[in-house]
C-alpha cells in the first residue's frame, strides 16, 4: 500500500512540472522503503513531455558527500542537454572565482581539486555562495529540460544538501520537481537541525508534506551493514576530498570518523601510503571547522608516519599545516621560528592533495 501512495505522490509532481511553480514535496511514512522497485515500475505515457527523472536513495551504511546527488544531476543534463562549453555555463550560473575550479575539475575527472586555500573567517560566506551558485546551475539545468528528483530517506542526507534544498525553496521553478522521502528526523548537531525544521516550516507552510503509513521493514540503524570501507580507497579518497572541496567541512570530518572508526574497531586496515594522503586532508577540514584541537592530532599523526623514500613529503605537510594552525591561533612568532627547511623536490604535486 504504501508503494502505491508513494508512487501516487511521484506522479502528481510530475504532472504539475511546467504549471505550478512550487513542486517540492515531503512524504513521511514509519518504520522503511525502498523506492527501488518503485522506480522500476514507475511508467510514464507516451503523451507526457519529456522529463529527466533522477531517484537516489540515501544508505543507512555509507554516509554521503556533499551535495550528492544534485551535483551528479547537473553534470548528467549538461552533457546530455547542454550547449556550450562547462565553464561559460558556471559564470553565466554566477559561481564564485574561486569555486569554478573546484566544479570544473569534478565535472572533467571527478576529482574536485583547488589551488587556493580557504580563509578561516570567510569558510562561512564561501559555503553560501558555493549554495547560491549549485541552486543557480540547476535552475538554469532545468531550463533545457524539467527535472523530477527523488530522494528517498533524505534525512540522511549531507548538511549542504540540505541547505541547497532549502535554498531551492526560496527560487521556485516550475521545471523543478522534488520528493523527499523522508521516516523520522536527522539525528546531527543543531545547524542540521535548524535547517532541517526551516524546510519542513516551509513545506508545512505550502502543503506540501504528506503521510503515506507505514512500510513493510523495520528501519536500520546508520553504519549497521559493514561493508562500507570495501569500497576501494580511491573512490573513499575521492568522496572525502570533493566533500571537503565543496566546503561542507562537517560532512567531510564525519566520513574521517568513519573511516577511524573501522580502522580501530571494525579490523580495516589503512595502509601508510593511504594514510599520508589522508592525514593533510583531515588537518586541512578540521581548520576549516576551526578545531585546531584535531588539525593538531592530525599533524602528529602524519609526523609519525614512516615512509621509506616520502620524509620529504611528510615533513612539508607536517609544518605546513602546523604553521597554519599557529598562525590562525595568533601564534605568529612561533611559526616564523619554526626550523626552515630545504624546499621538498620530490612529490611535489602531492602538495594539492
Amino acid at each position: 500500500m504504501i508503494c502505491e501512495h508513494y508512487r501516487r505522490v511521484v506522479e502528481q509532481v510530475r504532472s504539475r512540472l511546467g504549471k505550478q511553480e512550487q513542486n517540492i514535496v515531503m512524504v513521511h511514512y514509519g518504520d522503511d522503503f525502498s523506492i527501488v522497485p518503485l522506480e522500476g515500475m514507475f511508467c510514464v505515457s507516451e503523451d507526457q513531455n519529456p522529463v529527466f527523472d533522477i531517484w537516489h536513495e540515501y544508505q543507512y551504511y555509507e554516509l554521503p558527500g556533499g551535495y550528492e546527488p544534485f551535483l551528479d544531476i547537473i553534470w548528467r543534463a549538461f552533457r546530455m542537454f547542454g550547449d556550450g562549453d562547462f565553464s561559460g555555463f558556471l559564470e553565466q550560473s554566477g559561481v564564485y572565482v574561486p569555486h569554478r575550479e573546484v566544479l570544473e575539475s569534478y565535472y572533467r575527472d571527478g576529482l574536485c581539486t583547488r589551488r587556493e586555500m580557504v580563509l578561516l573567517d570567510e569558510v562561512r560566506y564561501e559555503q553560501e555562495r558555493m549554495t547560491k551558485a549549485i541552486c543557480q546551475m540547476l535552475l538554469k539545468t532545468a531550463r533545457y529540460c524539467p527535472v523530477l528528483i527523488v530522494l528517498n530517506r533524505f534525512q540522511l542526507a549531507s548538511r549542504s544538501t540540505l541547505e541547497l534544498v532549502r535554498e531551492l525553496l526560496g527560487h521556485p521553478c516550475a521545471n523543478i520537481g522534488v520528493v523527499l522521502g523522508v521516516n523520522e528526523k536527522p539525528g546531527q548537531d543543531e545547524s542540521v537541525l535548524k535547517c532541517w525544521e526551516e524546510i519542513t516550516e516551509l513545506l508545512a507552510d505550502s502543503g506540501h508534506i504528506y503521510h503515506i503509513g507505514s512500510g513493510d521493514r523495520e528501519r536500520k540503524s546508520i553504519g549497521e551493514t559493514e561493508n562500507w570501507m570495501l569500497r576501494r580507497f580511491d573512490d573513499l579518497y575521492r568522496k572525502i576530498n570533493n566533500t571537503a572541496q565543496l566546503l561542507d567541512y562537517d560532512q567531510a570530518f564525519l566520513l574521517f570518523q568513519e573511516v577511524v572508526h573501522r580502522g580501530r574497531f571494525g579490523g580495516e586496515v589503512i595502509r601508510e601510503d593511504q594514510k599520508l594522503q589522508l592525514y593533510p586532508l583531515y588537518a586541512r577540514v578540521a581548520i576549516g571547522r576551526g578545531d585546531f584541537a584535531t588539525a593538531l592530532e592530525a599533524v602528529h599523526a602524519l609526523r609519525r608516519l614512516q615512509i621509506p623514500g616520502q620524509e620529504a613529503r611528510i615533513t612539508y605537510f607536517s609544518e605546513y599545516y602546523l604553521a597554519m594552525c599557529l598562525c590562525i591561533r595568533a601564534s605568529l612568532a612561533k611559526a616564523i621560528c619554526m626550523p626552515r627547511r630545504r624546499p621538498m623536490r620530490q612529490n611535489r604535486r602531492g602538495a594539492n592533495n
